[in-house]
């Protein structure tokens, strides 16, 4: 049985993948960005390693051949994340990149981009609802989401009950930003056009704006 981890942007995918590579070394199969040959290495390492990476986007389509033997057969874990927390984060990380969109650029600016406005990578990497990494056909797929905001306590336990060592999650690839609370502080009305804009995941993720994690469970089905 492999344990198969489903990586969602800006949700600590970084560090736990590394995390991962500590505990499995080569043993752990990253599944690259290559649709055409996705799933052929997908499905190949999953009998070869006992660890695979992946990249949230692809589950659905390695639910649609593989779903029911996917959860049967190996432990299928993800991540999730406060979208107002996580609109920021990918904010700073985007102007970082500098190719994404200019570095001057505000969170208001960046909220009102569409898609044809940034590259492809940069459009999903944020505006993607976590809702649709999370639901297959409704109803939650993973055996296991872990929250961003609790995320060392929750890796470690995971790993406790599969019979792994729990060895500390490095913090990778982190935003550098202001607490993120300080830019809806600072500007007027950004709050309710990022509820807005982020309606779905925050109909259905355990998050409010003033709670740091989450306030409960994800439901096992969504209307």
């Amino acid at each position: 049985m492999a344990l198969v981890f489903f990586r969602s942007p800006k949700c600590g995918g970084t560090s736990v993948y590394y995390g991962l590579k500590d505990v499995f070394g080569d043993d752990c199969f990253l599944c690259q960005h290559d649709a055409k040959n996705y799933m052929r290495s997908f499905y190949a390492a999953l009998k070869t390693h006992k660890c695979v990476a992946s990249w949230a986007g692809y589950y659905a389509e390695a639910m649609r051949l593989h779903g029911r033997e996917l959860l049967r057969d190996h432990y299928v874990f993800t991540l999730m994340r406060n979208p107002y927390a996580r609109f920021i984060s990918s904010w700073a990380f985007s102007r970082f990149k500098k190719e994404w969109i200019p570095d001057t650029m505000e969170p208001r600016d960046f909220l009102r981009v569409s898609e044809g406005d940034v590259p492809g990578v940069c459009w999903h990497h944020t505006y993607r609802p976590q809702v649709e990494n999370l639901y297959w056909e409704k109803e939650l797929y993973a055996h296991r989401v872990l929250a961003n905001e609790n995320l060392t306590a929750e890796y470690g336990k995971l790993m406790e009950e599969q019979g792994y060592p729990d060895i500390h999650l490095p913090r990778l690839n982190a935003s550098k930003h202001k607490p993120w609370r300080k830019y809806y502080e600072e500007e007027p009305g950004l709050q309710e056009a990022v509820a807005a804009r982020f309606k779905l995941d925050l109909s259905v993720l355990p998050y409010t704006f003033d709670q740091d994690g989450p306030t409960g469970s994800l439901p096992g089905r969504i209307r």
